[in-house]
């Protein structure tokens, strides 16, 4: 907090210096209990103990720790403190101690200061007229909140405050800041969406709002009855919002969790990106332990584990297919976003069916209270985000479009295959926010997004995503709450290729996914939070149909069938902070998948592969029946042990279950790669992971640095025979062998956080070694011998970095390494009775070169004129700035009867682009 006093007020501190010397109070005392805070943490608790204040100046040393051997009497304390820190101290008669750098000053009059900060008030709420100003007491009083009226509080003694806290410029919400009432000794945090809700007696009461990104508010609430208050809190000038990552909430030496990442989509605006359009996803590649499969191509993989066992969460609803140009692009408008939540160790247990991670994305909720229009243009693509009130400060509605426009790309380019092609991807999401009443909250998303691709005059997809949620949150009271969410989506994919007459294929499939999840959060007390609850998905998978296009095509028909399941999971979890030092966070889940008809199952002899030569029997079943049912539990746990407030190790553990999984056998997500229900012959997979690691901060929590190892044991891993053919698979048992995956890695990183240059660098080690091995030949992978899993990558590296130069002008760049992928080479050509044959390495035995590219980019806001209809800003990068030729992949080619390799890159030189963006309102806005 800063020291501000009015010309009068050092007036009267001379004037009555000899009356405030004599007014100590030996009752106040600093206790060994608070040693190991910081001097600001300190001082928040020794103002909450004796509801006096104690003002100082800014200073680095306030987020040193303090050390406190013995019971002491306060104001000796601070005297010693202020001695050591070149400071003098003052006490008025109230016990208010001042601190300030000189001589120090003196008073019969209290005084309290406050930063002026900007105040927003719901409708229900209101805000006296008054100016601060000195009253009879000699009491200095802020602008003073009114909450509800005084007719509705007759006869009652304590009411519910709602309220939200946001960010004054960018409106965001501020999660997990702190709201301490100090006359009352209570206090309450914010949620993830920036809420709060605490029960107040009737009556003024001071209120401080602090958040570690932003500067401290304090003002006071006059509680009338129960009400709705909207609070803005000014970010700290010496952050840089865009970079920003995580939040309070998510603390690395605070909270309890591990492998956990939280993305703004604020820091999306500053990172270089290809073709200038924004995309969360493509920043998430830049964390540690995440990789993409490959440039311009979809799906990640997260500390190494295949793309099939992550998945993505937009609004409760799952996203199956997450990009867009088979990945050069996401499905998401990140505009339309409020925030991303990565899990990649220690999954909350309310999250099941996947191994790897849980990407969970928020969509952006709309202002009630003002009109809110932006949007941008790339040079491929158009966006637009309007947000509205429906009714002001209870209602509001957020459409999101965007669509592109990218086809006078292809007609530059000298190749007619590429001329003749024609590329259209289109995403939109809308969400409706109403809040009912005090203790009930809807929401009403939807979202929609289209691929219809056609390259050259052979190939054509069609690739959508439709889905919608419904979430219900009441409020209990102030500590408790619960939500219940109903969830429908469906993945459409159609595939034409008529390249070969002959063999010219239509390709069809759907995947349906309808969920019900139910989930309460006692909170018993600010140290300890239980979340416990229900889901069930129902898993509806057309796998389509295969056939012939085209009068000329020689294609047999083939159905593909249909499957279904249904996954239920009961949760709970217990998140407590034992001490100060000490958290613990257990969850468990116990998931029943069950494999549902109508469908027809084959047997096979016992001990042998499942093969159509070793085929015994066919079991039918009818409509819903239960053909297989498996049961598993899965655990969580993770220990946080701090090392006073700078530093703290952590060590978690899990096992998690999945039941779905990706029929692909390429590296890359390809658009023909189809989702499966494990089912009687094909296991769920089972995974068991172990994490370790160092968290702290240095020079005064400017930067943030761990270190994270991991071990990770995958069973029944799904992998496919030596030229399994997934395109059309009747049986898919009899091209899926399973078998087992280790990985295992160090992850370091070292961010930034304040000051004009700010972001990340960090590095990864790790080895993903997969091996089958069924005991005969039929059911190995590899002469079952381990190999390297195709996601097996040990170094990579990221740097981010972003400098402001002024409120106007800021410079960007990422650097990115990788090791090469894992992949098998043709060696030789041999005969065998006169017919040709080539031989292989072992599987994934070289590597294609190493990944390396840098970018950069500068963004330039326009004016800043305080009164002006509209802001707009130019970002201009440049993608692989070097322009170096990282190859995608390789393959080979008989030539003379030579085999001839070959090298694919993607972008092999700079890529320029300009990208206008535009708001309603300034700068501020």
């Amino acid at each position: 907090m800063r020291l501000f006093l009015r010309p009068d007020g050092w007036l009267f501190l001379l004037l009555l210096w000899p009356a405030w010397s004599l007014a100590q109070e030996p009752a106040r005392m600093a206790e060994p209990a608070w040693s190991g805070r910081t001097w600001q943490q300190l001082v928040a608790t020794a103002e909450a103990t004796y509801s006096i204040r104690i003002f100082y100046p800014d200073l680095p040393a306030s987020q040193e720790a303090v050390i406190i051997s013995e019971r002491v009497p306060l104001a000796a304390f601070v005297q010693e403190w202020a001695s050591s820190h070149g400071l003098s101290m003052a006490e008025d008669a109230q016990g208010w101690i001042y601190l300030t750098e000189g001589e120090p000053i003196s008073s019969q009059i209290p005084l309290s200061i406050y930063a002026q900060e900007e105040i927003s008030i719901r409708p229900d709420s209101q805000e006296t007229e008054r100016e601060p100003f000195i009253d009879s007491k000699g009491e200095f009083i802020p602008k003073v909140v009114t909450v509800g009226t005084a007719r509705e509080g007759l006869g009652k003694r304590s009411f519910l405050l709602t309220g939200v806290v946001r960010d004054a410029g960018s409106r965001d919400p501020v999660p997990r800041a702190s709201l301490t009432f100090p006359d009352l000794d209570r206090g309450v945090f914010t949620e993830d969406n920036g809420t709060f809700r605490i029960t107040l007696p009737k009556g003024t009461h001071r209120l401080v709002v602090r958040d570690f990104g932003h500067d401290e508010l304090r003002l006071s609430v006059e509680v009338l009855s129960g009400g709705d208050i909207e609070l803005r809190i000014n970010e700290r000038e010496i952050e840089l919002e865009e970079v920003t990552i995580s939040s309070q909430r998510d603390n690395p030496i605070q909270n309890t969790a591990m492998g956990f990442e939280r993305i703004n989509p604020r820091a999306v605006r500053e990172v270089p990106l290809v073709l200038g359009e924004r995309d969360i996803l493509k920043v998430a590649t830049l964390l540690p332990g995440v990789q993409s499969v490959g440039e311009g191509s979809a799906g990640f993989n997260v500390r190494g584990a295949p793309a099939d066992q992550n998945l993505f969460y937009l609004e409760h609803i799952p996203v199956y297919n997450t990009s867009h140009l088979f990945g050069f692009f996401s499905a998401f408008h990140s505009d339309a976003l409020g925030g991303m939540s990565l899990y990649k160790s220690n999954i909350p247990a309310e999250y099941g069916g996947r191994l790897a991670a849980i990407f969970d994305i928020e969509a952006r909720e709309a202002s009630k209270d003002k009109l809110q229009i932006e949007g941008g243009i790339s040079p491929v693509t158009g966006r637009l985000l309007i947000g509205t009130p429906i009714r002001k400060g209870k209602s509001s509605a957020m459409v999101g479009l965007r669509s592109t426009y990218s086809n006078w790309l292809l007609g530059v380019i000298p190749n007619q295959q590429f001329n003749q092609s024609k590329i259209y991807f289109g995403d939109a999401s809308t969400l409706l926010s109403f809040a009912l009443n005090d203790k009930n909250q809807l929401k009403l998303f939807g979202y929609f997004s289209l691929d219809d691709t056609r390259f050259g005059r052979n190939t054509y997809f069609r690739n959508q995503n439709l889905g919608a949620s419904a979430s219900w949150l009441h409020f209990f009271d102030d500590r408790n709450d619960m939500e219940i969410t109903l969830v429908h989506s469906r993945l459409g994919l159609e595939v034409e290729n008529d390249e070969i007459e002959s063999e010219a294929y239509a390709r069809r499939n759907a995947l349906f996914h309808s969920e019900l999840k139910a989930a309460a959060t006692l909170r018993p007390s600010e140290m300890h939070r239980i979340r416990l609850g229900i889901n069930s998905i129902l898993y509806q998978n057309d796998r389509g149909e295969f056939l012939p296009f085209g009068q000329r095509s020689l294609i047999v028909p083939v159905e593909l069938g249909k499957e279904q399941g249904l996954e239920t999971g009961i949760f709970a979890e217990d998140e407590l902070r034992i001490t100060e030092r000490i958290g613990v966070q257990a969850g468990i889940r116990y998931n029943v998948y069950s494999f549902l008809g109508p469908d027809e199952v084959y047997t096979y002899e016992p001990g042998k592969a499942r093969l159509e030569e070793n085929l015994v029997d066919t079991l039918r079943y009818g409509a819903f029946q239960p053909i297989r049912t498996s049961q598993g539990l899965d655990l969580r746990l993770s220990i946080r042990y701090a090392l006073g407030l700078a530093w703290a190790v952590k060590a978690s553990a899990a096992r998690l279950h999945q039941y779905t999984f990706l029929l692909s056998n390429t590296i890359a997500l390809a658009p023909t790669d189809t989702w499966k229900l494990s089912d009687a012959n094909i296991d769920p997979m089972r995974g068991d992971q172990v994490s370790v690691g160092l968290f702290g901060n240095l020079a005064q929590g400017r930067y943030q640095v761990s270190a994270e190892a991991y071990y990770k044991d995958i069973e029944n891993l799904v992998e496919y025979r030596d030229g399994a053919n997934l395109l059309v698979n009747e049986v898919p048992e009899w091209d899926v062998l399973q078998g087992r995956l280790q990985a295992a890695g160090l992850e370091l990183v070292v961010k930034k956080t304040t000051g004009r240059l700010q972001g990340w660098v960090n590095y990864t080690y790790s080895r993903a070694i997969a091996r089958v091995d069924g005991g005969q030949p039929d059911l190995q992978v590899n002469f079952g011998l381990p190999y390297p899993a195709n996601y097996d990558r040990p170094h990579a590296a990221n740097l981010v970095l972003n400098y402001r130069f002024n409120r106007r002008v800021s410079l960007s760049a990422n650097g990115v390494y990788a090791t090469g992928k894992p992949i098998t080479y043709p060696t030789s050509i041999f005969f065998l009775n006169q017919v040709r044959l080539v031989s292989f390495t072992t599987r994934n035995e070289y590597r294609v070169p190493d990944y390396l590219r840098f970018d950069v980019s500068v963004n330039i806001e326009g004016n800043l004129k305080a009164k002006k209809l509209a802001h707009g800003s130019w970002a201009f990068s440049i993608y692989n700035l070097t322009g170096r030729d990282n190859v995608y992949n390789v393959f080979f080619s008989s030539v003379s009867g030579r085999l001839q390799g070959y090298k694919v890159s993607i972008f092999a030189v700079p890529i320029f682009s300009a990208t206008y963006n535009f708001k309603l309102g300034n700068y501020e806005s």
